[in-house]
């Protein structure tokens, strides 16, 4: 069938009588351009290695490039074999997801960062209301001191002070109604925040069990081994979500590459954004705050997870340290933030508890450091 068109388009051609013609092979995106005369499939190796391969073969051959050119030798026939790319349509699909996925992911988190603004700015307003009911429980208690000392000296003026009790009870009710109000809006914007961080995580790290591993460096040992890594497994995402979200986010981010462990003392071993490699401090703790991963917004407590034995929990100083609870201290830290237990690698925990300390006996003689984290 090949030999009988390609002798009926030699036939047409000459019945045509140009020096130049154009035909079209029966082939998907090919093309014979002739200069004179008719082309040979016999003379041009390259077309009976083409013609003489099963079409699947072809098809192969057909998709390993976007463009191929062959000269025939001997003659100045020429074949332009062209071929196009096709497009899959699952790459689309997966590209549109993707961009979609991270404009979801962007808003979410610009949302949480708005969020924890406003908790900022009410925790603000509150401090500033207590101080105010602090000093005018203070007048209060200066008036009730005045009346008493008027009313042994002069009955007269008794009155008098009566009312400016009276207008000091009033405004005090009036800021205890403000902070009664303060406080409902922050607790509705700690809800909105916890929600907000457990649907992020479950969106970015799943619904199932939450694991990280910690590798450690101890100074003047071998990196590995079986005493220098721990496997923290999450809180439930229902009891402390936004802690474990804050946690993983600094993970992912591998914020604490690099960080060490600082202290041991009070049944409690502390990790900081200190670097355990003598580099800058600075440059440590503003990768947190780039982040905006400095501090969690608020103390977010559960009664189903104490400080126990093994626990893991944010130290409230304002901020990404946390510490391990080497005893219980579940009266000394209530209402502190445990978002992790220690499930494996308490040998490493114990080396940690043996390590030396300076003559404090709190602060390690030198940093150990934390070599790296990731989520499992």
């Amino acid at each position: 069938n090949i030999h009988s068109r390609r002798f009926d388009h030699e036939n047409r051609m000459e019945s045509d009588g140009d020096n130049s013609s154009e035909a079209s092979f029966p082939h998907r995106g090919m093309m014979v351009r002739k200069s004179s005369g008719s082309v040979s499939v016999d003379s041009v190796p390259a077309l009976q290695n083409i013609y003489t391969k099963p079409q699947h073969q072809y098809d192969d051959y057909h998709s390993q490039a976007d463009y191929s050119v062959f000269s025939a030798l001997g003659g100045s026939n020429t074949l332009v074999l062209t071929a196009r790319r096709r497009k899959n349509p699952a790459y689309i699909c997966v590209m549109i997801v993707s961009v979609m996925s991270l404009i979801l992911y962007t808003n979410a988190h610009a949302t949480l960062r708005n969020a924890l603004t406003q908790m900022s700015m009410l925790t603000l307003e509150r401090r500033s209301i207590h101080t105010q009911f602090k000093i005018v429980e203070h007048d209060l208690r200066k008036f009730q001191r005045t009346i008493v000392r008027v009313a042994q000296s002069r009955g007269g003026k008794i009155q008098e002070h009566v009312e400016e009790k009276n207008n000091a009870l009033s405004e005090m009710n009036r800021l205890h109604e403000t902070i009664k109000d303060t406080n409902e809006a922050i607790e509705n914007l700690q809800k909105h925040i916890q929600e907000t961080s457990r649907q992020d995580a479950l969106q970015k790290y799943g619904s199932g069990v939450l694991r990280v591993e910690l590798q450690l460096s101890f100074p003047g040992k071998p990196d590995g081994g079986p005493d220098t890594s721990m496997v923290l497994e999450m809180a439930s995402l229902d009891e402390m979500p936004h802690s474990v979200y804050m946690f993983l986010e600094m993970v992912d981010r591998k914020l604490f590459d690099g960080c060490s462990f600082i202290l041991h003392a009070m049944d409690i071993i502390k990790a900081a954004p200190l670097p355990s490699d003598g580099t800058s401090t600075a440059s440590k703790v503003k990768a947190f705050t780039r982040a905006g991963l400095d501090s969690v917004a608020f103390r977010e407590y559960s009664p189903k997870y104490p400080h126990e034995r093994w626990t893991v929990g944010f130290a409230m100083d304002g901020s990404p340290s946390f510490f391990i609870n080497t005893d219980n201290n579940s009266e000394v830290h209530y209402g502190d933030p445990c978002f992790a237990k220690i499930i494996s690698g308490f040998e490493t925990v114990e080396r940690l508890k043996s390590a030396p300390t300076r003559k404090d006996g709190m602060w390690y003689k030198k940093r150990i450091g934390l070599k790296r984290a990731r989520i499992l």
